[in-house]
């Protein structure tokens, strides 16, 4: 049975905890990208403690689902994550962590998580990115139908949890996703979708990413500009 992560009260980054939205387990998908290249590093998970202690240490902790605890990236190996900044998506169900990781993120050895092929099965996360800059535009979710279409297509492909079915990227608005690159990480349950974004937003509220509440101390404030009006697209 999965231990459901405990969440507490926090003084400092209150405003940080109430602005996500924690899974049942008390958990939220975190990716990591290199500040400075723009390389996706990985993806975990953290949950309130996991989120606060990084806040208060600079030095990036994840919660560790297999083990039941937080983990200290780096504390066995070495190769630790340095928060440079903290992003929110437009949802509030996955953050950005812009790290500087010291030597690899990957416990394979390898620089980045992501290089492996695709594997059967569930649901997997799907992180979009903007292939011409390395700007993370969202995390999506994918079955193995929304990832066969996505190759025999050229087009990401997503499946909806909250409407139960396949989302084609663009369908309604059309800001379609044209994939240029597929990578898949080293434990096989996350995707990496490097792809040209038609529209210039990948954000259902309009901004370019979903990503563009950004911490500064301990609050969250937009950092870009919207492209597009949603209730102008978005006619339902």
């Amino acid at each position: 049975m999965t231990e459901i992560a405990t969440r507490h009260t926090y003084t400092g980054a209150d405003a940080v905890v109430a602005a996500i939205k924690f899974d049942a387990n008390g958990l939220v998908p975190a990716i990591a990208q290199q500040h400075d290249t723009g390389e996706v590093l990985m993806m975990a998970w953290m949950n309130a403690d996991s989120i606060q202690e990084t806040l208060a240490t600079g030095r990036v902790c994840y919660y560790s689902r297999s083990r039941g605890g937080l983990w200290r990236k780096g504390e066995t190996s070495g190769q630790t994550q340095h928060l440079k900044e903290l992003r929110v998506d437009c949802d509030g169900d996955t953050l950005l962590l812009l790290v500087h990781q010291d030597g690899v993120a990957c416990h394979t050895g390898r620089r980045s998580c992501f290089y492996r092929a695709a594997r059967d099965g569930g649901l997997v996360p799907a992180i979009a990115q903007d292939a011409a800059t390395g700007e993370v535009l969202m995390m999506a979710w994918m079955n193995r139908e929304a990832f066969d279409e996505t190759l025999r297509t050229g087009k990401a492909v997503y499946f909806s949890r909250s409407r139960n079915k396949l989302w084609r990227k663009g369908e309604e608005s059309g800001n379609v996703q044209e994939v240029k690159g597929i990578f898949i990480d080293c434990d096989a349950d996350t995707i990496l979708l490097k792809v040209n974004q038609l529209g210039g937003a990948a954000c259902h509220e309009g901004f370019k990413s979903c990503f563009f509440r950004q911490l500064e101390g301990t609050e969250l404030k937009v950092i870009a500009e919207r492209v597009f009006d949603p209730k102008a697209v978005y006619k339902k």
